[in-house]
């Protein structure tokens, strides 16, 4: 199943807007900003944001977040996906960004974009998909697994994306 996070996470996530995308700032500090404000403040290299799944440690709870961000010039763009664990309150809102960690993986490829796919099969754990398509090769494609805040290491492609373009056999 893609996407899957608990009802209490989900919840928390619609408050989300009073989080800041890369500061980990307190909900009270956005709640007076629009959306739109919000939104607009978000850097034009990020290119995607992901939000799902579910992670506990010790007694910490909330969400795994990627962040897409493509960098450098137009002759030689090079994307990055950030992978962040964003904790949530008891009562389902955002708290703290708890760890971010760049994708060395992603960016040691050299790919020019990227696009990613959360999946979430079960609790304390997601796999990220990474795909990049670029214009003059076959289309890349990379899995990751995240687990407790700062755990994440390349894995096998989900059932889900093996066969497609870009993955092997």
């Amino acid at each position: 199943m893609q996407y899957s996070i608990s009802r209490r996470a989900l919840a928390g996530l619609v408050g989300v807007t009073g989080l800041a995308l890369f500061g980990g700032a307190q909900v009270h500090a956005q709640a007076a900003r629009s959306a739109n404000d919000i939104a607009a403040s978000v850097p034009l290299d990020v290119s995607e944001v992901a939000t799902g799944g579910g992670w506990t440690d010790g007694g910490k709870t909330g969400v795994y977040r990627t962040i897409v961000v493509v960098s450098g010039s137009n002759d030689a763009p090079k994307a990055h996906v950030v992978v962040q664990w964003i904790g949530m309150k008891a009562e389902g809102g955002p708290t703290e960004l708890v760890k971010s960690v760049d994708l060395k993986d992603v960016a040691d490829a050299g790919l020019t974009n990227a696009s990613v796919a959360l999946e979430a099969e079960r609790e304390d754990e997601v796999t990220i998909v990474v795909t990049s398509y670029d214009s003059d090769a076959k289309p890349s494609v990379l899995a990751f697994k995240a687990t407790k805040p700062g755990d994440v290491a390349k894995t096998e492609l989900p059932p889900s994306v093996q066969g497609q373009p870009g993955t092997k056999p």
